[in-house]
Protein backbone atom coordinates (compact mmCIF):
# COMPACT_ATOMS: atom_id res chain seq x y z
CA UNK A 1 0.00 0.00 0.00
CA UNK A 2 1.28 3.47 -0.83
CA UNK A 3 1.79 5.29 2.50
CA UNK A 4 0.96 8.60 0.83
CA UNK A 5 -2.63 7.40 0.53
CA UNK A 6 -3.13 7.51 4.28
CA UNK A 7 -0.51 9.92 5.61
CA UNK A 8 -1.79 12.04 8.48
CA UNK A 9 -5.08 10.22 9.10
CA UNK A 10 -5.85 10.43 12.84
CA UNK A 11 -6.37 6.74 13.59
CA UNK A 12 -7.87 7.45 17.00
CA UNK A 13 -10.41 9.81 15.43
CA UNK A 14 -11.44 7.15 12.90
CA UNK A 15 -11.90 4.64 15.72
CA UNK A 16 -14.04 7.15 17.59
CA UNK A 17 -16.16 7.77 14.50
CA UNK A 18 -16.65 4.03 13.94
CA UNK A 19 -18.08 3.66 17.42
CA UNK A 20 -20.85 6.17 16.79
CA UNK A 21 -24.11 5.77 14.89
CA UNK A 22 -24.45 7.17 11.38
CA UNK A 23 -27.25 9.44 12.62
CA UNK A 24 -24.99 10.87 15.32
CA UNK A 25 -22.21 11.52 12.80
CA UNK A 26 -24.74 12.96 10.38
CA UNK A 27 -25.94 15.33 13.09
CA UNK A 28 -22.37 16.47 13.62
CA UNK A 29 -21.94 17.10 9.89
CA UNK A 30 -25.16 19.16 9.86
CA UNK A 31 -23.90 21.09 12.86
CA UNK A 32 -20.85 22.25 10.93
CA UNK A 33 -23.14 24.24 8.62
CA UNK A 34 -23.49 27.83 9.77
CA UNK A 35 -27.25 27.77 9.22
CA UNK A 36 -27.59 25.15 11.98
CA UNK A 37 -25.21 26.76 14.48
CA UNK A 38 -27.99 27.42 17.01
CA UNK A 39 -29.59 23.95 16.75
CA UNK A 40 -28.81 21.41 19.49
CA UNK A 41 -27.06 18.17 18.56
CA UNK A 42 -29.97 15.90 19.54
CA UNK A 43 -32.25 17.71 17.11
CA UNK A 44 -29.63 17.57 14.37
CA UNK A 45 -29.09 13.84 14.94
CA UNK A 46 -32.84 13.27 14.76
CA UNK A 47 -33.04 15.15 11.47
CA UNK A 48 -30.08 13.15 10.16
CA UNK A 49 -31.65 9.85 11.16
CA UNK A 50 -34.91 10.77 9.43
CA UNK A 51 -33.10 11.81 6.25
CA UNK A 52 -30.96 8.65 6.16
CA UNK A 53 -34.04 6.47 6.66
CA UNK A 54 -35.91 8.34 3.93
CA UNK A 55 -33.03 7.73 1.53
CA UNK A 56 -33.01 3.99 2.24
CA UNK A 57 -36.74 3.83 1.63
CA UNK A 58 -36.43 5.83 -1.57
CA UNK A 59 -33.91 3.29 -2.89
CA UNK A 60 -36.33 0.46 -2.12
CA UNK A 61 -39.35 2.10 -3.73
CA UNK A 62 -37.94 4.16 -6.61
CA UNK A 63 -39.19 2.92 -9.97
CA UNK A 64 -37.16 3.39 -13.10
CA UNK A 65 -33.98 4.88 -11.65
CA UNK A 66 -32.47 7.35 -14.14
CA UNK A 67 -29.94 5.90 -16.53
CA UNK A 68 -27.09 8.35 -16.08
CA UNK A 69 -23.94 8.52 -18.14
CA UNK A 70 -20.92 7.86 -15.89
CA UNK A 71 -17.52 9.28 -16.75
CA UNK A 72 -14.25 9.03 -14.85
CA UNK A 73 -11.49 11.54 -14.29
CA UNK A 74 -9.03 12.69 -11.66
CA UNK A 75 -9.21 15.90 -9.66
CA UNK A 76 -11.33 14.86 -6.69
CA UNK A 77 -8.62 15.34 -4.06
CA UNK A 78 -8.16 18.89 -2.80
CA UNK A 79 -5.56 18.75 0.02
CA UNK A 80 -6.59 20.69 3.08
CA UNK A 81 -10.13 21.10 1.77
CA UNK A 82 -12.03 18.02 0.62
CA UNK A 83 -12.00 14.65 -1.09
CA UNK A 84 -14.83 14.49 -3.63
CA UNK A 85 -15.76 11.00 -4.82
CA UNK A 86 -18.28 12.00 -7.48
CA UNK A 87 -20.64 14.72 -8.55
CA UNK A 88 -23.89 14.99 -10.49
CA UNK A 89 -24.07 17.22 -13.54
CA UNK A 90 -27.41 18.11 -15.03
CA UNK A 91 -26.46 19.20 -18.57
CA UNK A 92 -26.22 16.62 -19.88
CA UNK A 93 -27.42 14.46 -17.02
CA UNK A 94 -24.54 12.36 -15.80
CA UNK A 95 -22.18 11.47 -12.98
CA UNK A 96 -18.47 12.23 -12.83
CA UNK A 97 -16.48 9.77 -10.70
CA UNK A 98 -13.12 11.00 -9.45
CA UNK A 99 -10.83 8.00 -9.55
CA UNK A 100 -8.07 9.54 -7.41
CA UNK A 101 -10.58 10.18 -4.61
CA UNK A 102 -12.04 6.68 -4.89
CA UNK A 103 -8.54 5.19 -4.62
CA UNK A 104 -7.83 7.21 -1.49
CA UNK A 105 -11.12 6.12 0.04
CA UNK A 106 -10.40 2.47 -0.70
CA UNK A 107 -6.95 2.78 0.87
CA UNK A 108 -8.39 4.45 3.96
CA UNK A 109 -10.94 1.64 4.35
CA UNK A 110 -8.15 -0.94 4.26
CA UNK A 111 -6.03 1.03 6.72
CA UNK A 112 -8.73 1.38 9.37
CA UNK A 113 -10.23 -2.10 8.84
CA UNK A 114 -13.67 -1.14 7.56
CA UNK A 115 -13.91 -3.73 4.76
CA UNK A 116 -16.79 -5.48 6.49
CA UNK A 117 -18.81 -2.31 6.07
CA UNK A 118 -17.45 -1.22 2.68
CA UNK A 119 -16.51 -4.21 0.45
CA UNK A 120 -13.91 -3.77 -2.26
CA UNK A 121 -15.36 -1.80 -5.17
CA UNK A 122 -18.32 -0.51 -3.17
CA UNK A 123 -17.00 3.05 -2.92
CA UNK A 124 -17.48 3.70 -6.62
CA UNK A 125 -20.89 2.00 -6.67
CA UNK A 126 -22.07 3.98 -3.66
CA UNK A 127 -20.75 7.24 -5.13
CA UNK A 128 -22.71 6.72 -8.35
CA UNK A 129 -25.83 5.75 -6.40
CA UNK A 130 -25.43 8.82 -4.21
CA UNK A 131 -25.42 11.14 -7.21
CA UNK A 132 -28.34 9.24 -8.75
CA UNK A 133 -30.30 9.98 -5.58
CA UNK A 134 -29.76 13.69 -6.04
CA UNK A 135 -31.59 13.54 -9.36
CA UNK A 136 -34.47 11.74 -7.66
CA UNK A 137 -34.68 14.12 -4.70
CA UNK A 138 -36.71 16.77 -6.50
CA UNK A 139 -40.41 17.58 -6.73
CA UNK A 140 -42.63 15.22 -4.71
CA UNK A 141 -39.63 13.43 -3.20
CA UNK A 142 -38.25 16.71 -1.87
CA UNK A 143 -41.62 17.51 -0.30
CA UNK A 144 -41.78 14.07 1.32
CA UNK A 145 -38.26 14.49 2.64
CA UNK A 146 -39.14 17.81 4.28
CA UNK A 147 -42.14 16.20 5.96
CA UNK A 148 -40.08 13.24 7.13
CA UNK A 149 -37.35 15.39 8.65
CA UNK A 150 -40.08 17.35 10.38
CA UNK A 151 -38.70 20.85 10.84
CA UNK A 152 -41.72 23.15 11.09
CA UNK A 153 -41.62 26.52 9.35
CA UNK A 154 -45.21 27.53 10.09
CA UNK A 155 -48.14 26.02 11.95
CA UNK A 156 -51.68 27.41 11.90
CA UNK A 157 -54.13 25.09 13.62
CA UNK A 158 -54.01 21.79 11.73
CA UNK A 159 -52.12 23.35 8.85
CA UNK A 160 -48.34 22.80 8.93
CA UNK A 161 -45.63 23.97 6.56
CA UNK A 162 -42.38 22.03 6.81
CA UNK A 163 -39.08 23.79 6.26
CA UNK A 164 -36.21 22.69 4.09
CA UNK A 165 -33.30 21.50 6.22
CA UNK A 166 -29.99 22.37 4.59
CA UNK A 167 -27.92 19.20 4.29
CA UNK A 168 -30.87 16.82 4.58
CA UNK A 169 -30.86 15.87 0.86
CA UNK A 170 -27.16 15.02 1.15
CA UNK A 171 -27.87 12.67 4.06
CA UNK A 172 -30.84 11.17 2.24
CA UNK A 173 -28.52 10.47 -0.70
CA UNK A 174 -26.16 8.70 1.71
CA UNK A 175 -29.02 6.52 2.89
CA UNK A 176 -30.01 5.82 -0.71
CA UNK A 177 -26.42 4.88 -1.59
CA UNK A 178 -26.14 2.46 1.33
CA UNK A 179 -29.31 0.64 0.30
CA UNK A 180 -28.48 0.65 -3.41
CA UNK A 181 -24.93 -0.63 -2.88
CA UNK A 182 -25.87 -3.08 -0.11
CA UNK A 183 -23.63 -1.48 2.51
CA UNK A 184 -23.73 -2.40 6.18
CA UNK A 185 -23.18 1.26 7.09
CA UNK A 186 -24.03 4.36 5.15
CA UNK A 187 -21.27 6.43 3.52
CA UNK A 188 -21.73 9.03 6.28
CA UNK A 189 -19.01 7.35 8.33
CA UNK A 190 -16.66 7.26 5.34
CA UNK A 191 -17.48 10.89 4.49
CA UNK A 192 -16.49 12.01 7.98
CA UNK A 193 -13.26 10.01 7.84
CA UNK A 194 -12.41 11.41 4.40
CA UNK A 195 -12.94 14.88 5.82
CA UNK A 196 -10.29 14.09 8.43
CA UNK A 197 -7.99 12.82 5.68
CA UNK A 198 -8.51 15.88 3.48
CA UNK A 199 -7.68 18.18 6.39
CA UNK A 200 -4.51 16.20 7.13
CA UNK A 201 -3.23 16.15 3.54
CA UNK A 202 -1.03 18.96 2.35
CA UNK A 203 0.56 19.87 -0.94
CA UNK A 204 4.29 18.97 -0.95
CA UNK A 205 5.25 22.64 -0.72
CA UNK A 206 3.17 23.05 2.44
CA UNK A 207 4.77 20.19 4.36
CA UNK A 208 7.35 20.77 7.04
CA UNK A 209 10.91 20.36 5.82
Amino acid sequence: MNPEMITGVPERRCAELAGRSDADIGGELLGRLAVHSAVDHDTLARWADSALTFGRELAATANGNPDLDVTERTGGVEPGRRILLAEYRSRPAGVVVYTDAVERAESLIDEVGWREWYPAGSVRAAAVAHETAHQLLHGPAATRLRRRVGKVALRLGSWTVHAHVVGAPELAAHGFAAAAAGLARTPVLLTAALGELAAALRHPAERDV
